[in-house]
C-alpha cells in the first residue's frame, strides 16, 4: 500500500488536470462538484455551503489501487463532522491521540460524529472498493447561533459549543 501526505494528495489532482482537457469542475453559485481520475481511484466530490457555516460534502469514489493518505486536521476553527459511511469502508490511524482509538474501521452503514482538531491521521483505502460518503460540517459559531441552552446535548457537544479549547472526540453514532 502507498502513503501519500495531504500535499501529494492534493498534488495528484493537480497532475490530472495537467494532463486532461476535461472539464473538471463545475460550480454554480454555492455548489462545486470536481470529478477526476488517477491511477487511484476515479472520483466525484460535491461541495455544498447550506449556509455559512454548514456544508455538505459527498464523496463518491472507486479505488483501482490501495491508498493510504497521512492527514493533517488542522487547528481552529475547525468544525463538527458528521461522517456516514454509505459504501465501502474506512481504516484509520491515529497514533499517539488519547482521546480516539489509535487503529479503527469506519463501517458501511454507521454514521460518526466527531471533533479532532490538531491531529495527524492515515486513512487507508483498498484496490476494488466502491465508497460513497456524505459528510456534514459544522462550524460552532453556526450551531450557538440556534440557542443559549446546550444542557439537553451529550457532554461532548455542550464542550463544542461552550469552551475556548474543547476535547476530542469522536462516537460511533448509529
Amino acid at each position: 500500500m502507498e502513503t501519500l501526505t495531504s500535499e501529494e494528495y492534493k498534488n495528484r489532482f493537480i497532475e490530472y488536470l495537467e494532463k486532461t482537457d476535461k472539464e473538471v469542475f463545475k460550480c454554480n453559485g454555492f455548489d462545486k462538484s470536481i470529478k477526476y481520475k488517477d491511477r487511484f481511484s476515479t472520483c466525484l466530490v460535491c461541495y455544498v455551503e447550506l449556509r455559512p457555516g454548514l456544508w455538505l460534502i459527498i464523496y463518491d469514489e472507486y479505488f483501482e489501487h490501495d491508498l493510504s493518505n497521512w492527514i493533517h486536521h488542522p487547528g481552529q476553527p475547525f468544525p463538527l463532522i458528521s461522517h456516514f459511511h454509505l459504501s465501502g469502508n474506512l481504516r484509520t490511524i491515529t497514533p499517539g491521540i488519547q482521546e480516539i482509538s489509535e487503529d479503527y474501521v469506519q463501517y458501511i452503514g454507521k454514521n460518526y460524529l466527531f471533533y479532532l482538531p490538531n491531529i495527524d491521521e492515515i486513512e487507508q483505502r483498498f484496490a476494488g472498493e466502491y465508497c460513497l460518503d456524505i459528510i456534514i460540517n459544522i462550524y460552532p459559531d453556526w450551531l450557538k447561533s440556534f440557542s443559549k441552552n446546550f444542557e439537553f446535548l451529550p457532554t461532548s457537544l455542550q464542550s463544542f459549543l461552550k469552551d475556548e479549547c474543547p476535547s476530542r472526540f469522536h462516537h460511533t453514532v448509529g
